[in-house]
């Protein structure tokens, strides 16, 4: 797929609850936009509510990089796919550009609300807000297809995990 370079600009200004939205009113379309990554620009398979009414933790980096996202959900850190409720100040994030930056803080965001998360095509990752960010939703979805319940403790109606509003 060739996304041109005006859709690739709008998409680094789009949060994953928009792409979400965009989605559901045009499901025709999953698939034909992409999101950066390390590998890349990759295919949005989908994009949807991963949990609902969860908590959130913003994560900020000592160079202003930051990310809201569930305590359930996956950040590259260290070479190792982490999940953010093991993370602390002064554990690496890997960026795109291929560096890392040390978490310089870490906060609870004040307001449970429904968080969205994106699955991307081939690698399952992709960048927000710069962080190297994994992806959940189909991997938490074949699993409540499988086996009827969520792969992690989530509230009653929700599925999954990550950023909300943060661009990605």
């Amino acid at each position: 797929m060739n996304t041109t370079p005006l859709l690739k600009d709008l998409l680094m200004k789009t949060t994953l609850y928009e792409i979400a939205a965009f989605y559901e009113s045009f499901p025709e379309l999953a698939g034909q936009i992409e999101v950066a990554g390390r590998h890349g620009y990759k295919e949005i398979q989908a994009a949807g509510v991963t949990a609902r009414m969860s908590p959130s933790f913003v994560f900020t980096t000592a160079s202003g990089n930051t990310i809201r996202t569930s305590p359930d959900h996956r950040l590259l850190s260290g070479g190792e796919w982490e999940y953010c409720r093991n993370l602390k100040i002064g554990d690496t994030l890997h960026l795109s550009g291929g560096g890392t930056d040390v978490i310089a803080s870490i906060a609870e965001y004040p307001v449970l609300e429904d968080l969205y998360d994106l699955q991307v095509a081939d690698v399952h990752e992709f960048y927000a807000n710069g962080i190297v960010s994994h992806n959940s939703v189909f991997y938490e979805a074949l699993h409540i297809g499988l086996f009827g319940v969520p792969i992690r403790k989530l509230p009653k109606k929700g599925m999954a995990v990550s950023d909300k509003n943060n661009k990605g």
